[in-house]
């Protein structure tokens, strides 16, 4: 409780920051993000008028498809913790590790320490979001917030989801963010007996009855472990590795519905242009 409050003083305290210099900017978004090392990197906004306008030079302004990507943000302040050695900067870097490092059953097993602490920075930010609303009179529901973990994309759907219930901008980022999961798969992709095969695992695991998100996260993690996952093509690791984060909060925030799995399942195979039937046949 102690680092939920130290780690929720300082997200408010680095918010409060950038909102003074630029509300007026009609601010739409704000993340936590991560860094690759799993340390807190910064806190991050992004407004409505950065938004690139016609009549506007573009080199100055963040793109119209650029709306939700973190990284080209401008306007970002480190929030101050207290006792910011590395000592206390390694908590997160201990607690965040994700599953995707994962090598052996022993690391998997210390994951409950990493999920619930996970929890702890997701419920702190959740604090942030009550806090500025109850005491500075913030209008949240017109701010997305999110945690940004370039290690872990599926985080920031999942935290999204669980910070914004209210908010009308929550559809638009998860439309943009499948989007460009999409997106990023290669328009043509030759599936090797290897890959089919762990398709084909992965899509009887979640087919199992009745559908729950830890059982499927567990077996899931089975599949990181067979001798022939490392030759799989990485877009179908990256794929199981997200199912298996799925246990990286105790409450479910990051799960997956059946259909969602199934959907980027079948994505493979349209980009393979092989249907679903002929695979598992």
């Amino acid at each position: 409780m102690q680092n939920q409050t130290i780690y929720k003083d300082a997200f408010v305290a680095a918010f409060m920051n950038l909102y003074q210099l630029y509300q007026t900017d009609q601010i739409y978004a704000c993340a936590l993000v991560l860094n690759k090392f799993l340390l807190i990197d910064n806190l991050a906004i992004s407004t409505q008028r950065s938004i690139f306008a016609e009549d506007e030079d573009s080199a100055q302004y963040l793109a119209e498809n650029d709306r939700w990507n973190t990284s080209k943000w401008r306007y970002r302040a480190t929030p101050m913790l207290e006792n910011s050695s590395n000592q206390t900067k390694s908590i997160l870097s201990d607690h965040l590790k994700t599953p995707y490092m994962i090598d052996s059953a022993i690391q998997h097993a210390h994951s409950i320490t990493q999920q619930n602490n996970l929890a702890m920075l997701l419920s702190a930010f959740q604090q942030v979001i009550i806090t500025l609303k109850k005491n500075f009179a913030i209008e949240v529901e017109r701010i997305l917030f999110f945690i940004s973990l370039p290690t872990q994309p599926e985080i920031e759907i999942s935290s999204a989801r669980y910070l914004n219930t209210t908010s009308p901008l929550l559809q638009n980022f998860l439309d943009s963010k499948q989007q460009s999961n999409i997106n990023s798969l290669p328009k043509r992709m030759k599936l090797t007996q290897s890959d089919k095969d762990m398709l084909i695992d992965l899509a009887q695991i979640i087919e199992i009855q009745p559908y729950h998100y830890l059982q499927v996260a567990n077996d899931a993690y089975l599949l990181t472990l067979d001798r022939n996952y490392h030759a799989t093509n990485p877009y179908i690791q990256k794929l199981i590795e997200s199912i298996v984060a799925m246990t990286s909060a105790p409450d479910g925030t990051f799960a997956m519905e059946k259909d969602e799995i199934l959907q980027r399942i079948n994505q493979f195979y349209h980009n393979a242009e092989v249907s679903t039937d002929a695979l598992l046949n």
